[in-house]
């Protein structure tokens, strides 16, 4: 498996709070079948997790890409970063400030919980204007998005990709979270399911017990594809197999 969403970059953010907790986390998610990990902190979060793409990041992500090599954890981690999408997040990117997935077409971008349609769907657009492919971090998570799924479905046929969190499916962030997590794979509208881990308490980096819910709730395939296939297209900046927004109920 591939986790294309982990706070595992030690000191940066509200992930891991040091090189051992980190070392951990990558022990946690080899150990559990993930062979591939996106090291995905916090940025552009004003007066919180700026973040931005500098060299300092890079030493840090070196750093801990050693240690896991020294430890001898057989996990291969890859650069990224989790973008709180804001008015200027496509001036960020076109200034270079912002780290797509390895480097690919793909973008992992956040909202406000409480964010408003209007405002996601003009940053969204920002973003593939600048020829860089969307992909919404757990949006599940977001009220506006609860409020009215059909969002999705227009986002989705719009190339947007969406990321679910591996806790949503066992009701970690709420019911609400739960049931519109539930709707957006009954619909398969997800392309990813990943850890969005923070340590190795409650938000880990383990991915068995999520994949294997999905593997009984729906096919192998589909199990495949959201942990496995997607991933690995990243990681490659190839097209992902696309899931299918017609069957979205309601429209």
């Amino acid at each position: 498996m591939t986790d294309i969403h982990a706070h595992i970059l030690p000191g940066v953010d509200d992930g891991a709070s040091s090189t051992r907790t980190a070392l951990r986390m990558a022990r946690m998610a080899a150990d559990s079948g993930v062979t591939d990990l996106i090291a995905t902190p916090h940025c552009n979060q004003m007066y919180r997790y700026e973040n931005y793409a500098c060299r300092a990041l890079t030493e840090r992500f070196e750093a801990l890409e050693q240690a896991v090599q020294e430890a001898e954890i057989p996990l291969k981690l890859h650069r990224g970063m989790e973008v709180y999408g804001t008015t200027d997040t496509a001036a960020l990117l076109h200034s270079g400030k912002l780290t797509t997935l390895c480097g690919s077409r793909y973008l992992l971008i956040e909202f406000d919980f409480t964010e408003e349609r209007r405002f996601m769907d003009r940053v969204l657009r920002s973003v593939f204007a600048e020829g860089v492919t969307p992909i919404v971090a757990h949006p599940e998570r977001y009220r506006a998005l609860q409020s009215d799924p059909n969002i999705l479905y227009e986002w989705v046929l719009n190339g947007v990709h969406l990321q679910l969190n591996k806790g949503s499916l066992s009701g970690f962030f709420g019911r609400s979270a739960f049931q519109l997590a539930m709707r957006i794979l009954r619909h398969d509208l997800a392309s990813f399911i990943a850890s969005d881990a923070h340590g190795t308490e409650r938000r880990t980096t383990v991915l068995t017990g999520a994949y294997d819910w999905v593997r009984e709730q729906f096919s192998d395939s589909r199990a495949e594809r959201l942990f496995m296939e997607n991933p690995a297209r990243v990681l490659t900046d190839k097209p992902l197999l696309l899931c299918d927004p017609t069957a979205f109920s309601g429209r």
